[in-house]
């Protein structure tokens, strides 16, 4: 390539740097379909779902309602302030925080989910009353 062609095609290239290009807004459609509609015993106040979209909680007065299975099974009711008005979850989604506006105030919560696992008809040794210990190591390295 010359001289002057590459000076041409460097100076065409500095020439479309330096000017704003205006880019329209391209025109979009939106579509929305509900996907669930839950039905509260009280109003909702604030509401967050847990880092992996396993758990839903709902702020309301007096306690959070937390939901699981896609939001729509009510699995546990947590009391609060009744002047609770924020709801925020911790990465991990073990813990709640709360702000209460009326008291300057923030209450953290500790949630943890408890699965019941069935044994019926499952072989074992010894009573079946005997209590057992399930110890869980999420810190391990």
């Amino acid at each position: 390539m010359a001289l002057f062609s590459k000076l041409v095609l460097f100076a065409s290239v500095l020439s479309l740097l330096s000017h704003t290009w205006v880019v329209p807004e391209a025109a979009a459609e939106v579509e929305a379909k509900v996907l669930t509609t839950l039905n509260l015993d009280k109003a909702p106040i604030d509401v967050v779902t847990s880092a992996d979209g396993k758990a839903l909680f709902v702020l309301t007065q007096g306690e959070v309602l937390v939901y699981t299975k896609s939001g729509t099974t009510l699995s546990g009711r947590i009391p609060v302030d009744e002047g609770a008005n924020q709801i925020a979850v911790s990465p991990r989604g073990d813990q709640l925080y709360l702000t209460n506006g009326k008291t300057n105030s923030l209450s953290v919560v500790s949630v943890a989910f408890v699965q019941t696992i069935d044994v019926s008809g499952a072989p074992f040794k010894g009573p079946a009353n005997a209590p057992v210990v399930v110890a869980v190591f999420d810190d391990y390295q």
